[in-house]
């Protein structure tokens, strides 16, 4: 099979369809190799409950073909979700099945998709990308007995798939063409909807097998339970193998600036086009992870970027061959090589896990005089220490997130070289980190900053003032008095928590501005409860006011707000209000938030815009179902009668104490 270009996967959250493909050579127990009867296919009624045994069922087969569901990926706000099916031949012959296309165009005629809903199972219509009418060779391969096919089915997961519990996936096999997408004026594909019609070739060939029913919501805690049961690849399903075209996707970048960077990380965008491929990781072992990766790394003539995702993904698991390899490479590179190299880890200082050596490179990093080749306003040369503060290898914020002590003395020093890039990013991140030791440097910064006259603007509000908040540091609370008007120091006296700046905020307040009440709630003053609760209906105020009213009044969690936060959820004109008091609701982990969740489906929702954002209603449901399925784990999407009918039956029971 030929190999996708790698310009296809850089624009993979369009609506793109691409199938990715790789054989297995895995045994397991099988089911006989008998003829496939459709219409015993398993229903969700059928099933005991959500148990492990069920998510690693095989269809019944089909000339010695079975099928099942291996791994669900939901859509999320950059990447639309996508699904692995697993392909096995349990028979004595050589067996030909669909693989969905290398082009990524196909398989959507080869694979269909069901939702459980209302009893039955019904037919979702997936998206298509482009027309294609008819199947090519590369469209299909031969299963050996034994053998094993993993599908890769990318492509936008329709809502309503995803409002179901369970799905399932019909697959067909090959033997004549099969369904096509057509827009009968142009010959264009669409999605298909009530105006225009599924046009078949009359040679359609039926589904052959379905897959068992899988969960839309398949969660961290089932997948580890299935964590060494699923047969390991001897493969990884990573695209084009590092063949891609590095010229192709530097111009592709144009050389635009990303994030303040200078130029776009192709390590970056590498890794992203392989986003599936790389979640699927967590269904195995790290070990098996860690020697198909390191299988990887000795494979010869490997593209430099693609070395560092797969040493980046080694070093995860715990690979020394991975580690070695992207420390080497950043002493020994420049350019783009360095981006990535400090791109990779960056990615392994926002995962979980103590990663020593990768703190002791990011740290040496940040203070990096080697030359770069770039030149800022000024002309001169910027140092590798400025590509490990800024864009997207900026590992000094993933340094500030580990919140690692072992960086405050360089981020001091890096703080009073008073650099232009870098001065205010590690002052965030010293504030991140939270080490008092820190607290000197920041209040002389405070002191040269307060004589700022920027700081009389909104605009101008320093990054010093943040750090200081972070750290509750008391020892700026008398200089912060003496200058509470200036935009910002209210909020943070209310956050540091010195009862000592009360008389001064009363005084602020008194004089209208909000920012000071706020600080005074903060504070635990209750005079200024009422005109809070007041300013969070009010709206004549401005909806910043509104909703950040609604936010101070549930913190921490209050159930005496949720009254008020239901009311603002139902009736509020903004929706940067809606979905910050929904928000608030779902911080209720109790019987009580559950259901004032419920009723706030009842609300109206029709013109209800967020700022300079056009909403539509079915946007705020699905914040609510978001809620209620992170509260619950259950999930009935917008469906509020399906929600009502849990809560009664079961719901109730469970979270009542």
């Amino acid at each position: 099979m030929s190999q996708i270009p790698y310009n296809a996967l850089s624009h993979y959250v369009a609506y793109a369809i691409v199938g990715i493909l790789a054989i297995v050579g895995c045994k397991a127990s099988q089911p006989q190799a008998e003829t496939r009867d459709r219409s015993r296919a398993l229903n969700p009624p059928d099933y005991a409950g959500d148990t492990l045994d069920q998510w690693l069922n095989w269809s019944e087969p089909d000339n010695g073909i079975v099928a099942r569901i291996e791994y669900l990926i939901p859509p999320r706000s950059r990447v639309g979700g996508a699904l692995y099916l697993r392909i096995q031949n349990i028979g004595d012959e050589p067996a030909t099945v669909f693989d969905g296309g290398v082009d990524g165009i196909t398989w959507t005629h080869c694979f269909e998709l069901y939702r459980w809903h209302e009893g039955e199972w019904r037919a979702v219509f997936w998206p298509a990308y482009r027309f294609r009418s008819e199947l090519a060779e590369q469209d299909t391969t031969q299963l050996q007995p034994g053998q094993s096919l993993l599908i890769h089915l990318k492509a936008p997961l329709p809502k309503e798939l995803m409002a179901s519990r369970y799905f399932k996936v019909g697959l067909r096999l090959p033997g004549v063409h099969v369904l096509r997408i057509m827009d009968p004026k142009d010959g264009r594909s669409f999605v298909p909807d009530a105006d225009r019609k599924w046009e078949a070739d009359p040679r359609l060939t039926a589904i052959s097998i379905d897959t068992p029913p899988f969960p839309t919501h398949f969660t961290k805690q089932m997948n580890r339970k299935r964590m060494g049961l699923v047969p390991a690849p001897t493969f990884w399903p990573f695209q084009d193998g590092g063949r891609y075209n590095l010229e192709e996707l530097k111009s592709q970048t144009d050389g635009r600036p990303d994030n303040g960077s200078g130029n776009v990380v192709l390590l970056s965008d590498l890794h992203y086009g392989q986003y599936e491929a790389i979640q699927m990781l967590a269904l195995y072992r790290p070990e098996v992870v860690r020697e198909q990766m390191e299988r990887l790394l000795d494979e010869p003539d490997r593209d430099p970027h693609w070395r560092l995702m797969i040493a980046m993904l080694a070093a995860r698991e715990g690979s020394e061959k991975g580690r070695a390899i992207i420390a080497e490479t950043i002493k020994h590179s420049e350019g783009e090589i360095l981006r990535s190299s400090l791109y990779a880890v960056d990615f392994l200082l926002r995962h979980d896990g103590p990663r020593p050596w990768a703190e002791k490179i990011a740290i040496a990093a940040i203070e990096d005089p080697r030359g770069t080749g770039e030149k800022d306003a000024y002309g001169q040369e910027l140092p590798v220490a400025y590509l490990a503060i800024n864009g997207q290898c900026n590992v000094l914020y993933a340094l500030g997130l580990r919140k690692c002590t072992d960086a405050v003395p360089a981020l001091i020093r890096r703080v009073q070289s008073n650099h232009w890039w870098s001065k205010d990013s590690c002052i965030i991140a010293l504030g991140n980190i939270g080490d008092p030791q820190a607290t000197p440097v920041l209040m002389s910064v405070l002191k040269q900053e307060l004589q700022d006259k920027r700081w009389d603007s909104e605009t101008g509000k320093p990054a010093v003032l943040q750090a200081l908040t972070q750290l509750k540091a008391r020892e700026a609370v008398p200089l912060l008095i003496d200058n509470i008007e200036k935009y910002g120091v209210p909020q943070a006296l209310g956050y540091i928590g010195d009862k000592s700046a009360i008389p001064s905020l009363h005084k602020l307040a008194e004089s209208g501005r909000f920012d000071a009440k706020v600080a005074l709630y903060r504070l635990g003053d209750p005079s200024v409860a009422d005109e809070l609760l007041s300013i969070a209906t009010d709206y004549d105020r401005s909806e910043f006011q509104r909703s950040d009213a609604v936010h101070v009044l549930n913190e921490p969690p209050n159930p005496t707000a949720i009254p008020l936060l239901v009311s603002v959820a139902e009736n509020d004109p903004s929706g940067m209000v809606i979905i910050s008091a929904i928000r608030e609701l779902a911080e209720h982990q109790s019987a009580e938030g559950i259901k004032a969740l419920i009723r706030c489906f009842d609300a109206d929702y029709s013109n209800r815009h967020g700022w300079k954002v056009a909403y539509n209603p079915e946007h705020y449901r699905d914040i609510i179902a978001d809620a209620l399925y992170q509260l619950t784990g259950q999930t009935f999407g917008d469906n509020p009668d399906a929600w009502r009918k849990w809560w009664m039956t079961t719901g109730e029971r469970q979270f009542v104490k």
